[in-house]
């Protein structure tokens, strides 16, 4: 059994997930078919979590970048009216 269970986990896709479960005996077939589909969908659940994290990861740093790039050009502006300012006063 654990080397249908180390198959199970070094290899994910449908075609291997069939041959592990054909090599079980008969009578942990239907426990292992079930543990099957569980791992299945876990590795789903948790490959669109990886998902939804990455690409808010991603906007996130996104939206951090063009405050950034915003700040320094307030920045700039604000500047340049202080040295007018500076050069009309004088």
């Amino acid at each position: 059994m654990r080397e249908c269970e180390q198959f199970l986990f070094d290899r994910r896709d449908s075609s291997q997930v069939t041959l592990m479960a054909s090599l079980a005996t008969t009578q942990d077939q239907p426990h292992l078919v079930s543990l099957v589909l569980q791992s299945k969908k876990a590795l789903q659940h948790g490959q669109e979590l990886c998902s939804l994290a990455h690409e808010r990861s991603r906007t996130s740093s996104k939206a951090a970048f063009d405050i950034l790039g915003l700040d320094a050009k307030v920045r700039w502006v604000i500047e340049g009216i202080v040295e007018q300012l500076k050069v009309s006063f004088h």
